[in-house]
């Protein structure tokens, strides 16, 4: 903690908003990684997939789930973010995606000609997991698809908002963490 290292080594869908944006490490970075890691343990998909890591599209997804990012990350700090998402968000801190013609939305950095690599419209994190769990099938067409039950979605979208909050310095505390009710059996 005392000397962090600069480059952290770990996948892009995993990095915190700090390191992807200004490359700053610290005990918050493994907090963020957590966060991720839960949510793929529990729903068998990765929260921020990206295609070849790529950072702009990491950001992206971040602010469809989690809405805006703080200042001065959103305005100045981000370059590219003018290309996908307006200055202001909804009421709800819900991102607005750049209108390009009549209708047509910013694609988003993960589209390919038409096809959309994410969900177009932001969406908080209790819908993101209530599309509940889903495990490929290798072998051929298919997977494994469960339901995540409704009062376990209300705890461990609690449990994640408290690990992917943008600002390290409001993230939980590993100790506080350990102790929510995601982590007690028959909460």
């Amino acid at each position: 903690m005392t000397a962090p290292v600069a480059d952290l080594g770990i996948p892009q869908a995993y990095c915190s908003p700090e390191y992807t944006l200004e490359g700053k490490v610290g005990l918050g970075c493994d907090l963020w990684a957590l966060g991720c890691t839960l949510f793929e343990i529990r729903t068998g998909t990765k929260l921020f997939d990206t295609y070849d890591g790529e950072p702009d599209e990491h950001l992206w997804k971040m602010a469809m789930v989690l809405g805006k990012f703080p200042e001065p990350w959103w305005s100045e700090t981000w370059k590219a973010r003018r290309d996908y998402f307006e200055d202001k968000a909804d009421a709800g801190n819900r991102v607005i995606e750049v209108r390009r013609g009549s209708n047509e939305r910013s694609p988003g950095p993960g589209a390919i000609g038409a096809v959309v690599m994410q969900k177009p419209q932001p969406r908080p994190l209790q819908e993101t997991l209530a599309e509940g769990l889903f495990y490929e099938n290798s072998h051929g067409p298919g997977g494994i698809q469960r339901d995540i039950p409704q009062g376990e979605i209300e705890i461990f979208s609690d449990l994640l908002s408290k690990l992917l909050t943008y600002t390290p310095d409001n993230r939980s505390t590993a100790s506080c963490i350990l102790n929510h009710a995601w982590f007690k059996p028959g909460v």
